[in-house]
């Protein structure tokens, strides 16, 4: 090996990997994640041409009170469905945490590594107790009888319906 240098290694490697394979059709990698790269882009394209036609459309008729947030909202529902708050607060936060970790690694790294120092030290305790404290209480739900509890007997009432959710 020592006798080929980085970049000869790094030509043979490129070769290698932009070889034809049979699982993609006889298509190389690059070709096939450009055909999914470009998918995914007419798809965010079709979905804010759908936003910008509705709420064109919708500019027409709607009251002048009515804020962008609340179009917004009400396209995202029509969209993707009713989620919930939850999962908008949690694409945000997300979309936060990574995107400054994209912009800034090593001071995302430097935080993590105190948070994590300062959580070992001062609350490692408080982490044996909890941790201790959940596994007896599973231990307990699973050799108790559920049937004792409400609320074990209002989902067992809930999972003999036929629903959407329970299928």
């Amino acid at each position: 090996m020592s006798v080929h240098s980085q970049e000869e290694l790094d030509a043979i490697a490129f070769q290698l990997n932009m070889r034809p394979r049979k699982r993609f059709d006889f298509k190389c990698p690059i070709e096939v994640m450009s055909e999914v790269m470009q998918k995914v882009l007419a798809m965010q394209y079709d979905a804010l041409r759908q936003f910008n036609n509705r709420v064109a459309l919708s500019s027409c008729n709607r009251p002048s009170n009515e804020s962008f947030m609340n179009r917004l909202t009400k396209f995202l529902r029509e969209y993707l469905g009713d989620v919930g708050v939850v999962f908008y607060t949690s694409v945000v936060i997300i979309t936060a945490f990574v995107t400054t970790s994209v912009l800034y690694p090593d001071a995302v790294e430097s935080t993590a590594q105190q948070i994590l120092d300062i959580t070992a030290r001062k609350l490692g305790w408080m982490y044996l107790v909890a941790t201790t404290g959940f596994v007896l209480f599973v231990l307990f739900l699973a050799l108790s009888n559920l049937e004792a509890f409400a609320w074990a007997r209002r989902m067992n009432r809930r999972s003999s319906r036929s629903t959407a959710g329970w299928r």
